[in-house]
């Protein structure tokens, strides 16, 4: 049985940061998308909006390679899976991204 599991998201970009800090190396991959903005309760608080807001996602480094030459916003399928991160535990991250329209989306500047 397979892990993975698709969604359909407003894709805004990607970022991809590469390098090594104090003997440490790090791979950060981010995949940027827009949620709708949904009012949230919590025992300290409300949050209210409205619109969109800017969300990271974690993804493969491979990802980037499939969004070159790529223009946004697009809509785009999302595939996850799951990876071992750092302390064991299973974690989500896109593993994929199958872009619907070769035209960016209209925006206003």
């Amino acid at each position: 049985m397979s892990t993975e599991t698709q969604d359909k998201e407003l894709v805004l970009g990607i970022t991809h940061l590469k390098g090594n800090k104090d003997g440490n190396a790090y791979d950060m991959c981010r995949l940027l998308v827009a949620r709708s903005i949904a009012p949230r309760n919590t025992k300290s608080g409300t949050f209210d909006g409205h619109g969109f807001e800017q969300k990271e996602l974690n993804c493969d480094s491979t990802v980037i390679d499939q969004l070159n030459g790529k223009s946004f916003p697009q809509h785009g399928t999302v595939t996850w899976g799951l990876r071992d991160n750092r302390f064991g535990e299973k974690e989500p991250i896109v593993v994929g991204v199958l872009i619907e329209n070769k035209q960016p989306l209209k925006v206003a500047s």
